[in-house]
């Protein structure tokens, strides 16, 4: 026979053998008496107090007496008397418990509880019925009346086992306040009691108090870790309410697998602006779970408040993948991509955006401005210009405005402000940008201006193995006298080879549009060489994209042809620059009539190129020619030169700035005049120069010389330097 057949007969055959033993053993204990195969109950006396009727013995069997003996008369024995056997009589306590079990069994509680009542009457405090008695209350909905009840059994007998029952009915009551005071006793009494801690995190989880239930929890999971339900209950618990940074933490620490506890540690510390932290849980986080878009995208927002650009893309490259269709993730990735400086890689996410939605306005916007940024204007204005085609907006013309007026074409940038302004009154891109420009024409005026004005105390040097040399040391400034208009005047004293004198001067500068006109006048009176005045008229500025000048000019040929010979001269001059990229061009021609009836002409070319950082590439050539011999300056018939070399120059509007060049070179003289003769003569040439600044916000002081060899034959040299203090107002 099977095994489960066999225990299923077992459970049937024990189950009669107890139905009737009950049946035998009832009637038995209520002082019923059996006959036959019925029961009959005896009568009661008539005694008016009920009793149990003890059992009757059975009839007693009279011995067989033995015969007689032959010959003897044999007698009947006597009866023996007859012992009367008490009868039995439970307790009052088991006639309570038959009451409580006949009632339990019929289905009355009311009943048990009268009879609990009327014990608890008689019997004030007996711990075992109040304790039945308040279960019994409980149980059937007289919640009151029963935790009275149990109150009262603590007061009469107060085990831990009474206060556990209580604080359970407690708990299951709803009332988990009152039932975590309690088990809080039960743990203070014993703090191992592991089903006190249980019902402690219970009743504070389910009162919601998530907060005190935490540790409660926790000791809980540690002591029985098998129970997956209280992990459920501790992951709950700490999901219900705001830890610390170092909460969380520990939270972490304690089961790093979790990732709501990474993710609630991730949170904090970026609240906390410790966003490198941050960052580094949101990439842990990310790497376990690397297909969560929502997660990707809060980490790549944490970088980003980090300043990590290049973490923000990487990221938002990695949700592109994951959702390739998403265009507002798409641009996130752009703007991202922007930001961290690849415009190229921005760029190509534009072009992919604009040829699914079309010519977007705000699309082509950005796509425009990184453009600009990377210096394709011409991009720039294309995508600008079809964003206004498609829809006009404010900040398309602003940014169009903005794109002009970088590039310097103010006229075109305040037409642009004008149409924004048209299309939203007052909008603060467009007030900001014609205040930029307001600013920027207020800059241009100061710092072209500026340059007039403030005191200047100067000394300078010039001379040659020759025989020539001159010192000045003066002093002299500019006033303004309108926005764009200044006095200029100064005086100084200077020597002659051995010929002391002094100057002084006044002139006017005004600026008009982008040009500077200038005019000048004053008098030297030298000891030896008698009175001169000198004065000149020039201009210069920018004109169609050159840089051109051009200047009359009259006095003493002192410094010019570098000889103490007293002459005169008049003169004029015009030049030109021409900027291309990162090269210029410049060509000029000055010519000067002398008093001794000569005439010089010299013609100036000039290349730069830029390198690398300050370092550019530069050539200088010319020619010099003179109508006639002198025995008293240089004056060859025709003298060419050409030299090329580098510069190094870091110019700054504040602090140190440096210049220097180095132009080694070579020249062809023809000195002779007459006509027939056409020999000359080559000469290696190098030119060197040298300038240091420190500039502050009121002062500058600046150094600067010049060195030359071999510019005018094989043996010549000459040097000039200069110092000048300038104090702006």
């Amino acid at each position: 026979m099977p095994a489960r057949k066999r225990y299923a007969l077992l459970v049937v055959t024990l189950a009669v053998a107890a139905v009737a033993g009950a049946g035998i053993s009832i009637p038995s204990i209520r002082g019923w008496r059996v006959w036959g195969p019925r029961v009959h109950q005896a009568k009661p006396s008539p005694d008016s107090t009920p009793r149990r009727i003890a059992r009757v013995a059975p009839p007693a069997i009279a011995p067989v007496a033995a015969p007689a003996p032959a010959g003897t008369t044999a007698t009947s024995p006597s009866p023996a008397p007859s012992r009367k056997v008490p009868a039995w009589k439970p307790s009052e306590r088991q006639q309570l418990r038959d009451k409580l079990y006949l009632a339990g069994k019929a289905d009355r509680p009311a009943d048990a509880i009268a009879a609990l009542e009327a014990w608890d009457a008689k019997h004030p405090r007996d711990p075992e019925a109040l304790r039945e008695l308040s279960r019994l209350l409980v149980r059937n909905g007289r919640v009151p009346e029963g935790l009275a009840r149990y109150r009262e059994l603590l007061l009469a007998s107060p085990d831990s086992g009474a206060r556990a029952e209580y604080a359970a009915a407690l708990l299951a009551l709803q009332q988990y306040d009152s039932a975590a005071a309690n088990y809080r006793i039960l743990i203070a009494s014993d703090t191992a009691n592991a089903g006190a801690h249980i019902g402690l995190a219970r009743a504070l989880a389910w009162g919601n108090h998530p907060r005190e239930a935490e540790p409660e929890l926790r000791w809980v999971t540690l002591h029985a870790p098998d129970d997956t339900s209280f992990v459920v209950m501790l992951h709950v618990a700490r999901n219900s309410y705001e830890p610390t940074t170092g909460d969380a933490a520990r939270w972490v620490s304690e089961d790093p697998q979790y990732a709501p506890y990474r993710l609630t540690l991730a949170r904090l510390l970026a609240s906390d602006h410790r966003l490198d932290l941050s960052a580094a849980q949101f990439d842990t986080l990310v790497t376990a779970n690397p297909v969560s878009l929502p997660l990707i995208r809060e980490a790549a927002g944490v970088h980003a408040m980090a300043g990590d650009s290049v973490g923000d893309a990487r990221l938002l490259r990695h949700a592109v993948t994951l959702a390739p269709n998403d265009t507002s993730l798409r641009q996130s990735y752009a703007e991202a991509l922007a930001w961290s400086g690849d415009r190229a890689s921005a760029v190509a996410q534009y072009d992919t955006l604009l040829s699914t939605a079309g010519s977007n306005p705000d699309l082509l916007i950005a796509r425009g401005r990184l453009y600009a940024m990377s210096g394709d204007n011409a991009a720039a204005e294309r995508d600008l210009s079809a964003a206004i085609a498609t829809r006009p907006t404010p900040e398309a013309w602003v940014m169009l405005g903005d794109m002009y007026r970088w590039e310097g074409d103010r006229q075109r940038a305040r037409d642009a402000y004008s149409e924004a302004s048209a299309l939203r009154p007052g909008d603060a891109g467009a007030e900001g940008g014609f205040a930029e420009l307001a600013a920027a024409e207020r800059r241009q005026q100061t710092a072209i201006i500026g340059q007039d004005l403030g005191w200047n105390t100067v000394a300078s040097y010039l001379g040659d193995n020759a025989g020539f040399d001159l010192s000045i040391a003066g002093l002299g400034g500019g006033l303004r006298i309108g926005p764009t208009s200044a006095l200029l005047l100064g005086v100084d004293t200077r020597r002659l080879g051995s010929d002391n004198g002094e100057a002084a001067y006044l002139g006017l500068v005004q600026y008009l549009g982008g040009y500077r006109f200038s005019a000048d006048g004053g008098a030297v009176r030298y000891r030896e060489r008698g009175d001169f005045g000198y004065g000149s008229l020039s201009a210069s500025g920018s004109l169609a994209g050159l840089w051109t000048s051009a200047e009359v000019r009259a006095g003493p040929t002192f410094q010019w042809l570098m000889s103490p010979r007293t002459l005169t001269y008049r003169g004029a001059s015009a030049s030109a620059t021409l900027p291309l990229g990162m090269a210029a061009f410049s060509f000029g021609v000055d010519r000067m009539w002398l008093s001794d009836g000569n005439d010089r002409t010299q013609l100036l070319l000039g290349a730069r190129y830029a390198l690398w950082r300050g370092i550019s590439a530069i050539y200088s050539g010319g020619l010099i020619g003179f109508d006639r011999a002198s025995a008293s300056y240089w004056d060859p018939r025709r003298f060419t030169s050409h030299a090329m070399g580098l510069e190094l120059s870091s110019q700054r509007d504040s602090g140190f700035s440096v210049s220097a060049r180095v132009l080694p070179g070579i020249g062809r003289m023809n000195d002779s005049f007459a006509p027939t003769d056409s020999t000359s003569r080559n000469a290696s040439q190098l030119s060197t120069g040298l300038a240091l600044a420190y500039r502050r916000r009121w002062w500058s002081l600046t150094l600067d010389g010049d060195y030359a060899h071999g510019v005018r034959d094989s043996g010549y040299q000459s040097a000039r330097a200069s110092a000048r203090l300038r104090i702006t107002p």
